[in-house]
């Protein structure tokens, strides 16, 4: 039998992205799953439910929500009993309904960096909510999906931004995770959405899970705020290290306000001026090529 320790043992990228072959053999061997005062037990693929869960369903429920959450840093945070309604709520809702992004994609702003390497935090909404568009990072589509306006808008705003020379055309796809595997937090406020059905999941319990995410942020963070809700959410949890840039949102319908405007607000270079006055590394905001090396890890 594994023990608590092999559950939350890090898992290498090779590992997490296993093929469903493999997953299903791993999901046949007995597994440990381990929470803050709380145990529940999985044999042969069947939970056992104890006293802090009322049945077997809700504990797979709690299961099943957290699977795919790899990185340790996070599951520290998260993993505690006190989302079991959100997990019941996705668990019927994904028997029923085609709810996006996929369970292996919600929690891909997470896995790809620790929590520990933060240096900026962007906050969306919920995520898209057609085929093919979320993947857990707000804002990205996966290539071969054509960006959606705001992310159009973004990367008009970097293209014209002075302080961003080597950001010069629009990019031929919308693949932000260059950007998280940098340290900037592509966050939504909400991180599952029901098909065609924007807000659909808003009030059933994610608010919570990313309160608890944008306050185990580091102390010295920069905030891109774009729009109202954003920085309704994140002002919350600033630190006092931490640096909050806000403009409107980058939609159509925002990007030009004349109140902070996002288009030519010079936000990406702002945050990197900000990221160097704290001592850390500018953020590289091209979506193609190497990562660069970092001197401040």
């Amino acid at each position: 039998m594994k023990t608590i320790t092999d559950f939350f043992a890090p898992k290498s990228k090779r590992q997490a992205l296993a093929n469903n072959e493999e997953q299903s053999e791993i999901n046949k061997r007995p597994k440990v799953l381990s929470f803050p005062n709380d145990t529940v037990e999985l044999l042969s693929g069947v939970p056992k439910p104890l006293e802090v869960f009322p049945t077997a369903s809700a504990t797979k429920s709690f299961f099943d929500l957290f699977e795919h959450l790899y990185e340790p840093s996070w599951k520290e945070v998260l993993a505690t009993k006190r989302y079991a309604s959100l997990a019941a709520f996705l668990h019927k809702e994904r028997s029923s309904n085609k709810i996006y992004p996929s369970p292996e994609d919600t929690f891909t702003a997470l896995n790809s960096t620790s929590r520990h390497n933060i240096r900026v935090v962007i906050v969306g909404q919920d995520p898209y909510h057609q085929p093919g568009q979320a993947h857990g990072l707000s804002f990205s589509v996966r290539k071969g999906v054509p960006p959606p306006p705001s992310l159009v808008n973004i990367y008009k705003e970097l293209i014209q931004d002075p302080g961003v020379p080597n950001f010069t055309t629009m990019p031929s796809h919308g693949y932000l995770l260059r950007w998280a595997e940098q340290g900037v937090l592509l966050l939504n406020t909400v991180m599952t959405v029901r098909r065609g059905d924007p807000n659909s999941h808003k009030n059933k319990g994610w608010e919570d899970v990313t309160d608890a995410i944008l306050r185990a942020c580091p102390e010295k963070v920069v905030f891109l705020l774009w729009g109202k809700p954003a920085q309704a959410k994140a002002e919350r949890f600033t630190k006092a290290g931490s640096i909050v840039i806000s403009t409107s949102h980058p939609s159509p319908l925002g990007a030009a306000k004349t109140n902070s405007p996002f288009l030519k607000s010079c936000c990406f270079s702002r945050c990197n001026d900000a990221l160097i006055t704290m001592g850390f590394d500018p953020i590289d905001w091209n979506v193609d090529g190497p990562l660069p090396k970092r001197t401040d890890a």
